[in-house]
C-alpha cells in the first residue's frame, strides 16, 4: 500500500501520522507513505505566508492535537512562529521524517487515475535540478492535504498596477516597534501617480516597515484585513482605509475587557472553548441538528448579550460594517475573532447613551493611543485613475455616504482578500472537496482518494477537524467501518452563489465525524471507565479532540489525563457564574428541546406504524431513487425541503375530475352497478368536484402587489361574488365541447370574497417592515404566521352538478396577479407625482406621492355568444385610479424574489365545464310535484338544465352548486363543526340506550359456547 500526500502541514503530517500509528496496532495495514512539498520545509501556511506579529486566532486547547498537548503555563493563543516550532516537535515526536519519505522542493505536476491506482508526475524544484526530466511514480491511494490557503485570490481593480514579484523585501525590520506618523523625520516618499503604487497580496507582507508613514489601502475585513490595519497603526501610517465588501461579523478570540456596574471582567477566556457538549453536541436529536436551532437560539441570545454590554448587536463593540441582516449571526458566516483594529474603525462611529455605558461598557485594549491614526472604513473600489484618486463602489451603505467626499490617494494597496483553491494538478476523472460526498473527505465510491483540511470552521480550528478526518479515512481503508452517508447538518447556511461554500460549524462537525466512527463517549460508558469527573468534564467542555481519544478505536491511555488537567482548566477559569449561563442553563434548556422531539418522534413513529396498512406502498425503485444522497454543499442537495412560506406562488391551483380506479373485486363491480342505477332512478344524487384545504394563496404586500389587486377589483367589478358559507350558491355555466382548455376566458370567473377584519393585505410599509427583520426574527415570525395561516385561514370548496349530466367540473384558485395574466386583459400602473416626506431617521425625501392603476384594457371585448365562450367585458369607466399614498410606499423597483407575500383576502376562481359524454335523462323529471324534486329545488336550486328557444332547439347550460366553506383548525368544515353536537348526543344515546336494548334481545351464549 504506497500512499502520496501531497503537502507538509498540519494536515499531512497528522495524516502521516494516523496511518502510520494504525500500522503499528493492524499488521494487515502497511502504508508507505511518501509527502510531496513544493517548500523547503514544513509548515506550509504557517511558514511560509506569515508575518511578522502574526498569532493564532483559535486556542491552544483547540488547536493541539489530541494527543500531543501544548504545556498547561503556556499561554492561549500561539504566534506562528510558536505554532511552526510545534509542528517541528510534533513530527520529531511521533518520527515522521524517519518513517516517511518527504520529497521536499517537488511540484506534483498531474495526477492520473491508472489501473491499479494513481500515477503521478512530479517535478523537482531545486536549481540543482532545474533541467532533470519530470519523474513518475504509482501509489495505490492518493491524500490532498495542499490547504485552503495557497493560491492568493485577487481581484481586478481598474487603474491598479499589479501585484510585487516575490514577497515584500524587509531592509529595516520594525517587527512590534510602534510609532506615529508625526514622529517620523525623514522625508516618505508618495505615489503621484496610479503606476506608483505599491501593490500586494497580504501572503506577501512580512512586516510593518512596509506602511511607515504611507498612505495604506487595505480590501477585505477577514481577520488578515484586520491584523493588516492594525499593523498599518502601529507602523506609524499616515493614513489607513480598510475596504469591505458586505461587512463583517467581530468577536475577539478572548473574551474579557468588560466593566459591569463598575466591575471588570477580565477573564481571558478564548471564545472557541465556551460551547458546552452535552444536548449542544452530544445527544442531539436529529430533528434538531436538522433545523439547526443551536445556532437561531445562540445568535439570539449573544446578540441580545453584546447589546447589553456594549450597546450594538452587529458585533462585540463593532459600530460599523454590521453584515446585511440576513446573513448576521455565527450560523451565516465566519467571525472574525481578529478584535486589535476595530478601536481604530470605532471611532466617530460609537454613539451609546452616557448612562448605560455606566452600567456596562467594554473597554478598549491599553495599547490604544488617541494620537495615533484612525482606521477608515469604505466600501470595494470601483477603479482607480490616473492620478492615484480612488473611486469607490456606491452601495449605499454609512461607510460608503461618509467616504464619497473624501479623496484617498494610497501609497500601498494589500489585498487582504483570501486564497482561492485549485486541482489544476488532477486529471478530470478526480473529484473536488466540493463534490465529495462523504464528509468533505472522499467518495464512497472511491475511498483512495481522500481530501484532508478542505472545511473551515467558523468558530474554531482546522488542524484538529484534519485529524479527525484522517482518523476516518483510515477506518475506511482498513474496512472498519462503513462509509456515513447520512445527510449532514452541519455546514454554514449560505446562499448557492456564495464565493465561500466550504463553512461548517466545528462542534456539530466534529461530533458528527465522531458518532461516524464510533469515538463519541456514550455518558454510562464513560462514567463506568473514568469516572464523574471526567463525565462532567465532557458534559461542560466544548467539542475538545481529546475527548474523542477516551473511548472507540482510537482511544488513547494519555487522555484522561488530558482531560482532568488542561480541558479542567479551561472550565474551571470560567467561574461559577460562567458555568452556569454557558454550561448549565443551556443544557437544560436544550434537554428540554431534545426531549420534546423525542417524544414526537416517538408519538409519530406510533401514529406512522397505525397508519401503514392504509398508505400506499412505495415501489422499491422509487425508495432506492429517494434513499441515493447526493452531495454537495447545501442541505437541499442531500434531501428535499418544504417551500418556505414567503416562497409559495400566488396560485396556488386543485383540479378535480371524475378518477375512476380499475378494481378486479367483485365487491367493487357490484358497487358501481348500485350507484349506476341509483343515478338513473334517484334526481337527487348529484356528482362532485372539490378543491380541499386551499390557501393561504399568498399575494405581494408590496406596492406592486396592491396596485395589481385594484386593477383586479376593477376587472371582476361585476362578477359574482362567494363568501366562506356552508349555503350553496348556483351558477350556471356553458358546457364546451372541448377536451382541452381553450383560453384563459373558457367557463366562468368568480370572486372568493375571504376578507375579515384579521385577514386583510398589510400595507407596503407594514410589509417592509417585515421584510427588514433580521434572519433570526423572520424564521420566527414566518414559522408563527404560516401556523396560524394553517390552521385559521384555509377553506374547501365543492363544486356538484347534477349526476345525470355528462360533465367534467374543473376549478382552479389563483391570486390577482394570475387572474390579469389570465384574464385577458392588459393593465397599466403608473407614478403620478413626486413630494417630500419626512423620514423615521431625520431629513426629507423625494418619494411618489402615489401610484395609480390608469387603465385596464381587454385584449378582447364583447358579450358571450353562441359558441359557448365566456368574454371579460369593458368596466363602465376605462381609469378608475387605485391610489398607493406616500406614506405606504417602500419602494416600486424591490426586487419581486424577495417580497414579502401575505395570504390574498380576495381570491378568483376559474370555473370550466366539459362535456364528457352523453346525458343520462334524468328519471321522474316530469314529475315536478314529487316532494324529494321539490325538497331538493328548495336546498340545492334548480335542478333544470335545458332551456327551449324559439325555434324548438335546446341550449344546455350546467347548474353549479358552489359551495366555499371555512376549515376550522385547517380541517374540519364548518359544517362538519356544526354537527358536531347532535353527533355526540347519539352517540350518548345509541352507547347507554340502544346497546343495553340490543344486549338484551341478543341470546344468551350458553355452555360450550352454544345459543341459549
Amino acid at each position: 500500500m504506497k500512499v502520496a500526500i501531497i503537502g507538509a502541514g498540519p494536515s499531512a503530517l497528522v495524516t502521516a501520522k494516523t496511518m502510520l500509528e494504525a500500522a503499528d496496532s493492524d499488521p494487515n495495514f502497511k502504508p508507505e507513505i511518501t509527502i510531496f512539498e513544493a517548500e523547503s520545509d514544513i509548515g506550509g501556511t504557517f511558514r511560509y505566508r506569515s508575518y511578522s506579529n502574526a498569532t493564532l486566532v483559535s486556542s491552544k486547547q483547540l488547536t493541539s492535537f489530541s494527543d500531543f498537548r501544548l504545556p498547561l503555563e503556556h499561554k492561549d493563543h500561539l504566534t506562528l512562529d510558536e505554532y511552526v516550532q510545534y509542528l517541528e516537535d510534533y513530527t520529531t515526536h511521533f518520527d515522521l521524517r524517519q518513517r516517511c519519505n518527504f520529497r521536499m522542493r517537488t511540484k506534483v505536476i498531474k495526477s492520473v487515475k491508472v489501473e491499479g491506482g494513481h500515477l503521478l508526475r512530479y517535478r523537482s524544484l531545486d536549481a540543482d535540478h532545474k533541467d532533470a526530466a519530470d519523474r513518475s511514480e504509482l501509489f495505490s491511494h492518493l491524500c490532498v492535504c495542499s490547504g485552503l490557503h495557497v493560491t492568493p485570490a485577487i481581484p481586478s481593480i481598474p487603474g491598479l498596477p499589479p501585484i510585487i514579484e516575490g514577497d515584500q523585501v524587509v531592509t529595516e525590520p520594525m517587527g512590534s516597534k510602534e510609532t506615529v506618523a508625526s514622529r517620523i523625520l525623514e522625508p516618505i516618499h508618495h505615489a503621484s501617480n496610479a503606476s506608483e503604487i505599491v501593490t500586494l497580496h497580504s501572503s506577501q507582507f512580512k512586516d510593518r516597515s512596509l506602511y511607515r508613514g504611507k498612505r495604506v489601502m487595505i480590501m477585505g475585513t477577514g481577520e488578515t484585513g484586520m491584523d493588516m490595519a492594525y499593523e498599518a497603526v502601529k507602523a506609524g501610517a499616515k493614513e489607513v482605509v480598510l475596504c469591505t465588501r458586505s461587512g463583517f461579523l467581530l468577536f475577539p478570540a478572548v473574551l474579557a475587557d468588560f466593566v459591569v456596574f463598575g466591575n471588570v471582567f477580565d477573564g481571558n477566556l478564548p471564545i472557541d472553548g465556551l460551547i458546552t457538549n452535552l444536548f449542544e453536541t452530544a445527544y442531539v436529536h436529529p430533528w434538531v441538528a436538522a433545523a439547526h436551532l443551536r445556532w437561531f437560539v445562540s445568535d439570539f441570545v449573544i446578540k441580545r448579550l453584546l447589546w447589553a454590554l456594549t450597546g450594538t448587536q452587529a458585533g462585540c463593540s463593532q459600530w460599523v460594517g454590521e453584515l446585511e441582516p440576513h446573513r448576521l449571526g455565527r450560523a451565516y458566516t465566519f467571525l472574525n475573532k481578529s478584535s486589535r483594529a476595530m478601536p481604530y474603525i470605532n471611532r466617530g462611529w460609537k454613539n451609546r447613551s452616557p448612562f448605560l455605558e455606566r452600567i456596562t461598557r467594554y473597554l478598549d485594549p491599553p495599547t490604544v493611543k488617541p494620537e495615533e491614526v484612525s482606521v477608515d472604513l469604505a466600501p470595494n473600489p470601483a477603479r482607480v485613475h490616473e492620478d492615484g484618486i480612488v473611486e469607490f463602489v456606491r452601495n449605499g451603505r454609512k461607510e460608503d455616504l461618509r467616504m464619497r467626499n473624501r479623496i484617498v490617494k494610497p501609497d500601498v494597496v494589500v489585498y487582504a482578500t483570501g486564497y482561492t483553491q485549485q486541482f489544476d494538478f488532477l486529471s478530470k476523472e478526480y473529484p473536488v472537496p466540493a463534490t465529495v460526498r462523504c464528509r468533505d473527505v472522499f467518495d464512497p465510491e472511491d475511498p483512495s482518494v481522500a481530501f484532508i483540511g478542505f472545511v473551515r470552521p467558523g468558530v474554531g480550528a482546522i488542524p484538529p477537524i484534519a485529524e479527525m478526518q484522517a482518523q476516518l479515512w483510515t477506518l475506511i481503508l482498513r474496512d472498519q467501518i462503513p462509509a456515513p452517508l447520512s445527510t449532514p447538518h452541519y455546514y454554514l447556511l449560505v446562499k448557492e452563489n456564495a464565493r465561500i461554500k466550504y463553512g461548517v460549524d466545528y462542534s456539530s462537525y466534529v461530533s458528527t465525524l465522531a458518532r461516524d466512527m464510533g469515538t463519541a463517549p456514550p455518558l454510562g460508558q464513560l462514567w463506568w471507565e473514568h469516572g464523574l469527573k471526567v463525565t462532567l468534564i465532557y458534559c461542560f467542555g466544548a467539542a475538545f479532540p481529546t475527548f474523542y481519544r477516551l473511548l472507540g478505536p482510537y482511544r488513547h491511555p494519555d487522555a484522561r489525563r488530558i482531560v482532568e488537567t488542561e480541558i479542567y482548566d479551561t472550565i474551571q477559569r470560567r467561574g461559577v457564574v460562567g458555568n452556569l449561563m454557558m454550561g448549565l442553563i443551556p443544557m437544560i434548556f436544550y434537554a428540554w428541546i431534545n426531549l420534546v422531539a423525542l417524544v414526537l418522534e416517538k408519538v409519530w413513529n406510533v401514529v406512522n406504524a397505525v397508519t401503514r396498512p392504509f398508505s400506499p406502498r412505495r415501489s422499491k425503485g422509487m425508495a432506492q431513487q429517494y434513499g441515493t444522497n447526493k452531495a454537495r454543499r447545501f442541505q437541499s442537495d442531500f434531501e428535499p425541503l418544504a417551500t418556505p412560506v414567503a416562497a409559495v406562488p400566488i396560485a396556488q391551483k386543485g383540479k378535480a375530475g371524475h378518477q375512476q380506479q380499475a378494481g378486479k373485486g367483485r365487491m367493487l363491480r357490484l358497487f358501481a352497478l348500485f350507484a349506476a342505477v341509483l343515478a338513473v332512478v334517484s334526481p337527487g344524487v348529484e356528482a362532485n368536484t372539490e378543491i380541499r384545504n386551499f390557501g393561504p394563496v399568498l399575494c405581494r404586500a408590496d406596492e406592486y402587489g396592491h396596485l395589481a389587486a385594484r386593477a383586479a377589483d376593477q376587472l371582476s367589478a361585476n362578477w359574482p361574488i362567494l363568501r366562506p358559507t356552508s349555503k350553496p350558491s348556483l351558477f350556471t355555466v356553458h358546457p364546451t365541447a372541448s377536451s382541452t382548455l381553450l383560453d384563459s376566458k373558457s367557463g366562468a370567473w368568480l370572486v372568493l370574497d375571504l376578507a375579515s377584519s384579521s385577514f386583510t393585505l398589510p400595507t407596503p410599509r407594514q410589509a417592509g417592515m417585515y421584510a427588514d427583520l433580521n434572519p433570526r426574527d423572520r424564521y420566527v415570525r414566518q414559522w408563527i404566521d404560516s401556523i396560524a395561516w394553517y390552521f385559521a385561514k384555509r377553506f374547501t370548496l365543492r363544486a356538484s352538478v347534477a349526476a345525470h349530466l355528462a360533465l367534467d367540473v374543473e376549478l382552479d384558485v389563483v391570486g390577482p396577479e394570475e387572474v390579469l395574466r389570465m384574464g385577458g386583459v392588459e393593465w397599466r400602473a403608473e407614478l403620478v407625482d413626486t413630494v417630500k416626506v419626512d423620514r423615521e431617521r431625520g431629513g426629507k425625501t423625494q418619494v411618489p406621492n402615489h401610484a395609480v392603476v390608469t387603465s385596464i384594457v381587454p385584449k378582447e371585448t364583447g358579450a358571450p355568444n353562441k359558441k359557448d365562450r365566456v368574454v371579460f367585458e369593458q368596466p363602465d369607466r376605462v381609469e378608475v385610479p387605485a391610489e398607493i399614498l406616500a406614506n405606504d410606499t417602500i419602494r416600486m423597483t424591490k426586487d419581486p424574489s424577495d417580497v414579502p407575500r401575505f395570504p390574498c383576502p380576495k381570491l378568483y376562481l376559474h370555473l370550466v365545464v366539459r362535456k364528457i359524454g352523453v346525458a343520462i335523462p334524468p328519471a321522474d323529471v316530469e314529475r315536478e310535484d314529487s316532494p324529494l324534486f321539490w325538497l331538493a329545488e328548495k336546498v340545492f336550486g334548480s335542478l333544470a338544465t335545458d332551456s327551449k328557444t324559439g325555434d324548438g332547439e335546446g341550449e344546455r347550460t350546467a347548474p353549479i352548486h358552489l359551495t366555499l366553506e371555512r376549515l376550522y383548525l385547517g380541517a374540519v368544515p364548518a359544517t362538519a363543526l356544526s354537527m358536531a353536537l347532535p353527533m355526540a348526543m347519539m352517540v350518548v344515546v345509541g352507547w347507554w340506550g340502544v346497546r343495553p336494548l340490543l344486549d338484551g334481545m341478543l341470546p344468551k351464549m350458553g355452555k360450550g359456547g352454544k345459543d341459549e
